[in-house]
């Protein structure tokens, strides 16, 4: 899988801050596109805003405004306002989205928007060599302790892999 351009919600972001993994995303993406309402979302957490602001300024995310609405509005009525914009984005960028949310990925998979999860991220990368073996199961410790759920279909499924 080739590096791209890609729209993230919040879950990922806010979860790889927290366990020091962010560089998976730089391994991933070229540049992580976030609407504001994203941003709004994540910088409330302790250490994230001045993070994320970091990573603004070296353009390795791109804050950007949802231009749709109608839809933003309609998204809203079953998802937080996060998942809504980015799930817009993704329709009118016409790029990949990063959602780990059950409902939030059934919504974006039925309007036909490429989706890829957190654990999908991990196992691109380590199906391209860009992680070893061990560090997959270092960063499935780190995300186990962090309250991030990897079932343990998900974990073979990774491993098995490549």
């Amino acid at each position: 899988m080739a590096k791209q351009l890609i729209i993230s919600d919040a879950t990922a972001l806010i979860t790889l801050i927290n366990i020091e993994s962010f560089f998976l995303l730089e391994e991933f993406a070229t540049k992580i596109i976030i609407p504001k309402e994203v941003y709004d979302e994540v910088s409330i957490f302790d250490g994230s805003k001045s993070f994320l602001d970091k990573k603004i300024k070296t353009e390795t995310i791109i804050v950007q405004k949802v231009n749709n609405k109608d839809l933003y509005n309609k998204l809203k009525i079953n998802l937080d306002s996060g998942e809504s914009a980015a799930i817009t984005l993704a329709i009118e960028l016409k790029l990949p989205l990063i959602i780990d949310e059950k409902k939030g990925r059934s919504i974006a998979k039925n309007m036909d928007i490429e989706i890829i999860g957190l654990v999908g991220i991990i196992k691109a990368l380590y199906e391209t060599k860009k992680i070893s073996k061990k560090r997959v199961l270092l960063l499935l410790e780190k995300l186990e302790q962090s309250n991030f759920r990897v079932s343990k279909k998900l974990l073979d499924m990774i491993l098995k892999s490549s």
